[in-house]
């Protein structure tokens, strides 16, 4: 995901960097210094478009280094000062990520940040740490985009500016899209941000924050939200005429059905953004439009269609000025010969993805490049070439402490080396999506000892109600007869006695249950890969042994419910979450949604009703 909000990030990027400085001139202009300041901004902004980044970007630095001969201004005059170098600071950062000087950048606006002095040194501090923050999320830095971004929240800031506003927060929600820990901070700050462009008239930036947050609700499972905020998107494109970002939003659209495996309307959105590639004249979206159909023409099973979009981006992508797009189609395509093509073109295809590894060194997609080398020569036969490319991969996984890989991937690798009989390999292998296993049983073995304590309560509870209640009926009995009564009362008490000792027999042998089924539930083998045939059969008998009326009161629910439908219950029973789920049936996390929505549907739930809470009412 971090890939697709960079590529959809530069053009909301490329748009704030003339929306936001192209303020209206400010009134003080008394002085010849801000005077001069003014003229420097104008020049830089002129040089940029011309494409003379140098220039542009030392003019960019003498101004932020003139605050110096700051004291000679008013306080309005400082204000406006502070306007011109904060969006200085910001032109900076566009060069860098734009023209490949990021380091360079990250080092300047570095040494800036550790100023105490003038306008930079109290004013600016926000300013540099969250531009900071964003350059080392572009460089793929996780760990300094977090402490800048931490640094850059610790200072309020010096004006509050709608297009600072935005800038500050689109910056925090971009770094942070992908962490589960923020949600509540990323739907706010996706607010802040929006309300802001849309307060200035930035249509981009209010376009980027509903992608981002439809490609959160993705992330969080929310799959009809997010189709609704890219549609609301896609209406936005539509009422301001911007067919590049009707493009985006399509594109958008297509990946969110695909990725739930509806691959008929990912096909038809990835249509309507191929069709309209000729109105928009950019190279580098066609390129992305031809991508996105190929990928879902191969989720579709659609071989040749795939090559012929394959073909069609590499038409459009010899007149895109973008050379990491041309080098992602080279990955992809030729990825795609090594799985597809016929042998005698794979060759060629891992020669061209062999000449991308210096371009891939410290990239985030460095493992899959060498997973694809080694698919290929393993096709060729050569499998001592082959097994030291998937060396190389697990080598940069951990370096890039990458701890799963793709489900076509994890399949292949097991299947390899089981074939090649080298178990040692099998289990480094399985470490890659072993995941939450590590304590799935104790996890289990708490939760039902929690619910048979709260059984427990519950029967004592209902046995008293009994017990009052049979007082009341033995006092109405007095008074009617006093020797019926004693009679009466002797006999209830003795059955409610026998009853209550039967309840509390009942209870421990319960107990007793629960830690005897621990040992039968420790033996429940769930491992990945040896999940098949024979796993699942001893799974399904001990599990029936857990919860002997589950499967009987699922099919009263359910009408010949699936296997898989089944097995998600019978997960879901046990806590399993749905990373878990998709690790132990060896399916994408997205398939596992999608059997859940299904069933969702095919039970009837509300989208505020607790699937959990209807798989525990069947145990």
């Amino acid at each position: 995901m971090k890939t697709i909000v960079k590529a959809i990030f530069s053009s909301v990027l490329l748009f704030f960097s003339s929306c936001v400085y192209d303020t209206e001139k400010e009134e003080y202009l008394e002085s010849s210094f801000l005077t001069g300041i003014v003229s420097r901004y104008d020049q830089a902004k002129y040089l940029n478009q011309q494409g003379d980044f140098e220039g542009a970007l030392a003019l960019y630095k003498g101004i932020v280094s003139a605050d110096s001969l700051s004291e000679r201004l008013t306080l309005d005059e400082g204000d406006s000062l502070y306007k011109y170098i904060s969006f200085s600071i910001n032109k900076i950062t566009n060069i860098g990520i734009y023209h490949n000087k990021v380091d360079s950048v990250i080092d300047m606006l570095g040494k800036l940040a550790l100023r105490k002095d003038g306008i930079v040194g109290n004013n600016c501090k926000r300013d540099l740490y969250i531009n900071l923050a964003f350059l080392s999320f572009f460089k793929d830095d996780d760990t300094l985009s977090d402490y800048y971004a931490s640094k850059a929240l610790e200072y309020e800031p010096y004006m509050d500016l709608a297009e600072l506003r935005f800038r500050d927060y689109s910056y925090l929600s971009t770094i942070y899209c992908n962490d589960n820990t923020r949600n509540e901070d990323l739907f706010r700050w996706i607010t802040i941000a929006k309300e802001a462009a849309a307060s200035y008239g930035h249509f981009n930036g209010v376009q980027w924050c509903i992608t981002l947050y439809a490609q959160i609700c993705s992330r969080l499972g929310m799959i009809e939200e997010a189709s609704k905020a890219y549609c609301e998107a896609l209406e936005l494109s539509y009422e301001q005429k911007d067919l590049y970002g009707e493009a985006h939003a399509l594109i958008n659209l297509s990946k969110l059905y695909s990725e739930w495996g509806m691959f008929s309307q990912a096909d038809d959105y990835a249509q309507k953004a191929f069709s309209s590639i000729t109105e928009i004249g950019e190279m580098t979206v066609a390129v992305n439009v031809c991508i996105v159909k190929a990928q879902v023409k191969e989720d579709m099973n659609q071989i040749d269609s795939m090559f012929y979009y394959y073909g069609k981006a590499s038409e459009y992508v010899a007149s895109s000025p973008d050379v990491s797009i041309n080098r992602w189609l080279e990955r992809l395509y030729n990825s795609a010969v090594i799985r597809y093509g016929n042998i005698a073109s794979v060759g060629e295809s891992i020669s061209a993805l062999v000449n991308l590894i210096p371009d891939y060194q410290g990239h985030s997609n460095l493992h899959n490049l060498l997973f694809f080398i080694g698919n290929g020569y393993a096709r060729l036969g050569n499998y001592a070439v082959a097994e030291s490319y998937f060396d190389r991969m697990f080598d940069a996984m951990r370096m890039e402490s990458i701890d799963t890989y793709s489900k076509y991937q994890s399949e292949y690798m097991l299947d390899y080396y089981i074939k090649r009989e080298d178990y040692a390999k099998v289990a480094l292998a399985a470490e890659y999506y072993k995941g939450v296993m590590e304590n799935f049983y104790d996890k289990i073995y708490l939760e039902q000892m929690s619910a048979a304590l709260s059984r427990f309560q519950q029967i004592n509870s209902e046995q008293q109600q009994r017990i009052v209640f049979t007082e009341q009926r033995a006092g109405n009995l007095r008074l009617m007869v006093i020797l019926a009564m004693m009679l009466v009362v002797i006999l209830l008490m003795g059955i409610v006695l026998i009853l209550y000792r039967k309840k509390v027999v009942m209870v421990q042998s319960k107990l007793s249950d629960i830690e005897a089924r621990k040992g039968i539930e420790q033996t429940i083998d769930l491992k990945p890969a040896l999940f098949k045939t024979e796993g699942e059969s001893r799974f399904r008998r001990h599990f029936k042994a857990l919860y002997p009326e589950f499967q009987k009161n699922l099919k009263k629910k359910i009408e010949n419910p699936t296997r898989n439908e089944e097995l998600l219950c019978m997960f879901i029973c046990l806590g399993e979450s749905v990373d878990g789920i998709s690790e132990i049936l060896s399916i994408e996390p997205g398939s596992v949604r999608m059997i859940r929505y299904r069933l969702r549907k095919k039970i009837g739930l509300d989208k505020n009703d607790s699937l959990e809470e209807w798989v525990k009412s069947l145990i």
